[in-house]
């Protein structure tokens, strides 16, 4: 098997990716991603990326869905700490933009690549912690909430759309 016929397009980022063990059986088909955060991604909502049959998803489409959010870190971060934080942040799939100024990250991200809770989840691995006063908590559970209904309606109406005619 040559090399070009085991190249397949991961169905969240649209990579090229060779098939290999970041892959899952989905309704009989296998689907191959780029990253731990792209199978993910699919596992959680996979009519967002696949469809159903005769309808192209929301990504088939090639809609994108811009968030920006605010987040609350529990201490600034200097110049080098920021920089340090901007790199992890841009390694995550659908990030469009960062701005870190103390303790404070303004940032936009397509959420059909990445969630906030990814996001927050890459903060917090990164070495940073959020704030964690009652009111910060209660801000991102509703946030991740929101997301969550988001894409949930957004692959219920790719489902949806297979039974309206």
């Amino acid at each position: 098997m040559n090399k070009e016929s085991t190249t397949v397009i991961c169905p969240v980022c649209e990579m090229s990716v060779t098939a290999d063990d970041l892959q899952i059986s989905h309704q009989g088909m296998n689907f191959y991603f780029c990253s731990a955060q792209c199978k993910d991604r699919f596992r959680a909502n996979p009519h967002l990326y696949i469809g159903s049959a005769g309808h192209p998803s929301v990504k088939q489409h090639g809609d994108v869905v811009l968030k920006q959010r605010s987040l609350l870190l529990d201490e600034s971060l200097s110049s080098v700490q920021a920089e340090q934080l901007s790199s992890v942040l841009r390694s995550l799939m659908g990030i469009r933009k960062i701005h870190i100024e103390g303790d404070r990250i303004q940032i936009i991200y397509d959420l059909l690549q990445v969630t906030v809770q990814q996001i927050e989840q890459a903060i917090e691995q990164a070495g940073d912690h959020l704030g964690h006063g009652v009111s910060s908590m209660l801000k991102r559970s509703f946030v991740h909430y929101l997301e969550e209904t988001e894409l949930n309606n957004l692959e219920q109406q790719a489902d949806n759309s297979k039974h309206c005619h």
